[in-house]
This record gives C-alpha cells, sequence and structure tokens, in this order.
C-alpha cells in the first residue's frame, strides 16, 4: 500500500494490472510473492488497538450460565448410593452439538425434566 498525504490514497490506484503482471517475469509457478515490512514509527501517534472488541461471545456465555435461561433439563437416574442429579441445558445448543439429545427433549416442556437411566452423571457431564 502506498500512504499518500497529498492525495490521502490508500494505494488502490497504483495497483498493476493483472495482464502486466501475467507478463513480467516475477511469478513463480503462477504465484507472486509479496515481501511486505511495517514498521511503527511513533507510537503515541499509531492506535496500536485498533481491532473493535466484539461482545458477542461475552454476552452468549452469560446468557448460557444464567439459569433463567435454560429450556430443558435432565435428570439422570442414580443409584441406592447416590440420588438423582439434573442438568439444565439449552436446546438450540443441543440441537447444534448433541442432536441425539435434543430429539429427546421433543415433546417436554420447561419445567419437566427428561429422565436418562443407565448414564452416570460424572459420563453426562
Amino acid at each position: 500500500m502506498t500512504f499518500n498525504k497529498q492525495t490521502k490514497a490508500f494505494g488502490w490506484h497504483n495497483l498493476i494490472k493483472r495482464s502486466v503482471l501475467l507478463k513480467a517475469e516475477i511469478l513463480n509457478q503462477g504465484t507472486l510473492t509479496i515481501d511486505l515490512r511495517i514498521k511503527v514509527v511513533d507510537t503515541k501517534k499509531v492506535a496500536l488497538n485498533f481491532i473493535p472488541k466484539n461482545p458477542f461471545s461475552k454476552h452468549m456465555s452469560k446468557l448460557l450460565l444464567e439459569d433463567d435461561s435454560v429450556d430443558v433439563m435432565f435428570e439422570l437416574a442414580g443409584d441406592s448410593a447416590s440420588p438423582n442429579v439434573q442438568y439444565h441445558a439449552h436446546l438450540l445448543v443441543l440441537k447444534a452439538c448433541a442432536p441425539d439429545l435434543a430429539r429427546l427433549c421433543e415433546g417436554s416442556d420447561e419445567s419437566t425434566p427428561v429422565l436418562i437411566a443407565d448414564v452416570d452423571h460424572q459420563v453426562f457431564y
């Protein structure tokens, strides 16, 4: 890129035409290799943190951890030594990541847990 103070251009008008590039013998097996070197001259004038932060992952994590946003509940049957264990989940996440578990939830309401027997809760978790 060419940064020109007079025109404030970023180099688009200085790009080489494809026909000129193909005629020039600078391609190596059809590949153009460009050596790009960047040097920051004055860090006080350059915005080093120029990539905007995307809050999507933070918002999704918050939603996934909130108990009032869950819409599926599983209950794993315990044995005589341990009681039943309940796990809350999000149907949308199950549909994307565990479609078999999502199919188990079809037709159930949010307040009634889907019972799963013969699975150790440590394996399920």
